[in-house]
């Protein structure tokens, strides 16, 4: 079975996240997602208490649910993320869709696993890397 969880980028300043010990990558933070008044909030762990104790919320369009799976590098796949054959280079996005991930390109839309995958970035941050492909 694959574990359940999500990724959204904080609306917290990096300084802010680090002065409550907030587990987070570049201000991306991992956990469970709650939705309170249609505001997403990823509930995140704490690293002094190690605790899941702290409702950050978090950008609507950066909310990604994990696939499951990981890429050549051994890298977390979640939805939103922008990746790349690693073999033809072919780039796509990982789209969640009809109770699947799959990936999507202008002329391709595939089961995420079937290809050998590298994460290149996400469309929050980096959707300039899908020009041309849509």
């Amino acid at each position: 079975m694959r574990e359940i969880k999500f990724r959204g980028k904080a609306i917290w300043s990096l300084d802010k996240l680090n002065e409550l010990n907030i587990d987070h990558v570049n201000g991306w933070v991992y956990g469970n997602l709650v939705m309170y008044d249609d505001i997403p909030f990823i509930v995140a762990l704490s690293l002094v208490a190690d605790a899941y104790n702290y409702w950050i919320k978090v950008h609507p369009e950066s909310v990604g649910q994990y696939t499951g799976l990981k890429d050549e590098n051994e890298r977390e796949i979640y939805e939103g993320d922008i990746v790349k054959h690693a073999t033809w280079g072919d780039v796509y996005e990982v789209i969640f869709e009809d109770g699947g991930f799959y990936v999507l390109s202008s002329y391709d839309f595939q089961t995420i696993n079937e290809y050998p995958l590298e994460v290149i970035g996400n469309i929050f941050k980096n959707s300039e890397l899908l020009e041309g492909e849509k």
